[in-house]
């Protein structure tokens, strides 16, 4: 039977690499595809502290290989991300998991409407449970 082919646009994205200050609370970036989750949410950006929230993420939009999202404002506090996926499409999900980074960009945390925090992300995938 041939390796099913993974689109990268769906799964679990954990940051990788040199994460700014700011961001390394992060645990995971869950993305749910558009075409298949028929209503929000979309996902998660989720952070390792138990006390801080989960932010649901708004419709996010795939161009070609450029990614962005916004999240749901939790407190006043919200995040934007403007990134690329080098590639989009997998022969496997082994390739897709041994690929170092699969998602790169900037992402934001906002504050009342107000820019707060922003920096580079790169982000690595696993298909999760």
């Amino acid at each position: 039977m041939a390796a099913k082919k993974v689109r990268v646009f769906d799964g679990f994205f954990v940051p990788t690499g040199d994460v700014p200050a700011a961001f390394k609370d992060i645990n995971v970036l869950q993305i749910a595809d558009p075409g298949q989750a028929k209503t929000p949410p979309y996902g998660y950006l989720e952070f390792k502290s138990a006390h801080t929230p989960k932010y649901q993420l708004l419709k996010p939009t795939l161009d070609g290989q450029n990614l962005s999202f916004k999240t749901r404002a939790v407190l006043a506090n919200s995040y934007e991300f403007r990134g690329t996926l080098p590639k989009t499409d997998y022969e496997s999900v082994d390739e897709l998991n041994h690929a170092a980074v699969v998602l790169s960009g900037t992402l934001k945390k906002i504050q009342a409407g107000k820019i707060m925090v922003e920096g580079k992300v790169a982000f690595g995938w696993f298909a999760g449970d």
